[in-house]
């Protein structure tokens, strides 16, 4: 499977929007309501991105729209939805008169037709659907951009939006299309990932065993510093290690050694796993008596 990575699946939108908000001398065109834009969630992403670019993006738009990905369906019925689904988008914004919603419906159709040239197609080229769609949206772009110069239709290069073209060629053998690198095969990332996660689970019980190993138990702990059974280590003593008193032996005292009685040899406050004495014995029970105050 493929996916297309960025923000390159609403430029259409963003450049449908620019058309009908700078060039009202396209009179002929369809103006899409506000109504329409903020009940569709892909349009009103395609009007932010615009509107932001138009001033200053904030980073937290950037992130959501560069983030996005856009799966290519893997099968001719699924990529017939997207075309159908495109061509639904077209005619939201143009007539169903306009020739690009003409040529659009026309290849849609032929596609219908000619369904086993495509799958053939499909079986022999693995990214053959990627392709095509890839195909059909970069002359819709490309077709965007001048009619953004354009005073009127006839100025632009109809040949763009002659989509049947490309069946032609697909029956000639002689469909050709190199498709960007934001555009990649997922299905190799995704095996390595069920891999990673099958050594980590080989991995871990290795490592829970030499954890359990460096256990170690404080069997002369302090009464009064003991975790009673009612309260609550995350809410009490969580994180709290180093708002403590500096002992003598030069470190924090660790409280879940003399809390709860257990930690690990690889501590960092393996120092104070001891048994305090004089004036680091006042101050720790100072400490933890305001913890618990304080929660």
């Amino acid at each position: 499977m493929y996916h297309l990575v960025g923000v390159d699946h609403i430029v259409y939108i963003r450049k449908l929007i620019m058309v009908f908000a700078d060039h009202p001398r396209w009179p002929s065109l369809m103006v899409i309501s506000s109504k329409d834009i903020f009940a569709n969630e892909a349009l009103y992403d395609g009007m932010v991105l615009d509107l932001s670019t138009k001033h200053e993006i904030t980073k937290i738009a950037l992130n959501k729209l560069t983030r996005a990905q856009v799966l290519f369906p893997r099968d001719i019925e699924s990529m017939m939805e997207r075309l159908e689904a495109l061509l639904i988008l077209c005619d939201l914004f143009f007539s169903r008169s306009s020739m690009l919603v003409q040529h659009l419906d026309l290849f849609v159709s032929k596609c219908q037709q000619k369904k086993l040239l495509l799958k053939t197609s499909n079986h022999l080229d693995e990214s053959f659907i990627p392709k095509l769609l890839y195909s059909i949206d970069d002359r819709i772009n490309k077709w965007l951009n001048e009619c953004m110069r354009a005073k009127s239709v006839t100025e632009t290069s109809m040949e763009l939006i002659s989509f049947t073209t490309l069946l032609t060629d697909i029956q000639l053998n002689r469909f050709v299309c190199f498709l960007p690198s934001n555009i990649m095969k997922i299905s190799k990332l995704v095996n390595e990932r069920s891999e990673r996660n099958d050594r980590n689970d080989e991995i871990q019980p290795t490592v829970k065993k030499s954890k359990m190993d460096n256990q170690v138990k404080n069997s002369d702990m302090v009464s009064a510093w003991n975790l009673d059974r009612n309260e609550n280590w995350n809410k009490i003593f969580q994180g709290k290690i180093k708002e403590g008193p500096k002992l003598s032996c030069g470190t924090y005292p660790c409280l879940k050694w003399h809390v709860k009685g257990v930690w690990y040899t690889d501590c960092a406050f393996k120092k104070s796993h001891l048994k305090l004495e004089g004036n680091d014995v006042l101050k720790t029970t100072d400490f933890i008596k305001r913890l618990r105050e304080q929660a």
